[in-house]
């Protein structure tokens, strides 16, 4: 996490600079770039990711627009006027569809009921033990947190896979290596000082935590983006000093009671889903005590744990839920621009540039399909 955050604090500069050639066409193609993005790292299937995304954005455009200047799909309801409220809609996504999901399996968390406690120290030690793994998995979590949209999860997996594949023992992969832990952590944990740029930068959530701290900007009347690194450099400054004094909290504090901690994996879920599930909705109803927003984490809940039986992307949904204002926003605003011609997202360069990389990005998946499927007649 330290290595993330002081890659941040040097790319910082930098980044205030190319702010400036950003404009709304950029912005377009920057949010489908980190769509098409987390869709291509997403664990099910790439056309699934998108459908995924593309719901988050049908649901983003719920509630008063001030393009149109009117409610679009409110369906009568005074709740959706200021559209889907993220909070409660991320604790359902998230919380209640995993209670869901565990409650309907039942059983423990864990799958066996032996649970190694007593060798933190030993923990500690592993992450000096594989230092290039430790080093590189970083590097790896920084860079891909800084692409919008991926977050942990594609950190997580390309992490262990290069960690795997530069191994010498690759065979105890899957089996509790030390190894695989630290690169899959490493590149978990450095994530979020990379996917911390693209938030503050550019409003787009570098991930799924990001995207509750857009949230957390709005409260506060916070607009995140270009404006925030010129206007508010010393929030973005306090947000990094809190991104670095709460890792060194929260690895203190596991650290203490990772005994404790390893042994809650043991006890039933139909002793732990009531009470979290009860946390989930007084923490939904203190933000604004509306009992409506309860409804929505039900809800969202319900939703959530359908997506996850039927194979789709989460995060993708999420995602395109925070990104699809945005994308609204920009394309009307490259349109009154160009007097309504298409061609300004063709003609500028950076624009152009990300057009083609979104172009591979989608293509890339289709060609692999295919070159798998020939290898495979190949063999046959």
């Amino acid at each position: 996490a330290l290595f993330g955050v002081f890659v941040l604090v040097i790319i910082l500069p930098f980044v205030r600079k190319v702010l400036f050639l950003f404009g709304p066409p950029e912005f377009l193609m920057l949010v489908l770039f980190g769509l098409a993005t987390v869709a291509l790292a997403a664990r099910s299937n790439f056309l699934k990711g998108l459908a995924a995304g593309t719901i988050g954005i049908l649901l983003s455009l719920i509630g008063f627009s001030p393009v149109v200047g009117g409610l679009r799909f409110s369906f009568g309801s005074e709740y959706l006027w200021d559209g889907i409220k993220l909070v409660p809609f991320l604790i359902g996504i998230f919380a209640v569809s995993e209670l869901m999901n565990y409650s309907l399996r039942g059983g423990t968390i864990a799958a066996d009921k032996i649970v190694r406690a007593g060798r933190v120290l030993d923990g500690v030690r592993d992450v000096f033990r594989y230092k290039v793994t430790f080093l590189r998995s970083s590097l790896i979590g920084t860079i891909i947190g800084i692409i919008p949209g991926v977050g942990g999860t594609a950190a997580n997996f390309i992490a262990y896979i290069v960690a795997k594949e530069r191994s010498k023992h690759p065979q105890t992969f899957g089996t509790g290596d030390p190894e695989g832990v630290v690169a899959a952590e490493s590149a978990n944990n450095a994530k979020d000082g990379g996917s911390m740029l693209p938030t503050v930068g550019f409003g787009i959530p570098g991930s799924a935590e990001m995207a509750v701290l857009l949230g957390a900007f709005v409260l506060h009347g916070l607009a995140p983006g270009p404006l925030l690194m010129q206007e508010h450099l010393d929030v973005v400054l306090a947000l990094i000093m809190g991104l670095v004094i709460s890792n060194i909290l929260a690895s203190t504090l596991g650290l203490l009671s990772a005994n404790i901690l390893a042994k809650i994996t043991l006890l039933d879920i139909r002793y732990i889903a009531p009470i979290v599930l009860s946390l989930c909705f007084v923490g939904a109803y203190s933000m604004r005590e509306n009992i409506w927003d309860v409804l929505m984490v039900v809800i969202a809940g319900f939703f959530g744990y359908g997506m996850v039986r039927f194979g789709f992307s989460q995060i993708c949904l999420v995602i395109g839920l925070v990104l699809g204002i945005l994308a609204e926003k920009s394309f009307h605003q490259s349109l009154m621009i160009s007097f309504g011609s298409y061609g300004i997202f063709f003609k500028r360069p950076i624009s152009l540039f990300l057009i083609l990389l979104l172009t591979i990005l989608i293509i890339m998946p289709f060609v692999k399909k295919g070159i798998g499927q020939k290898e495979v007649k190949n063999e046959s």
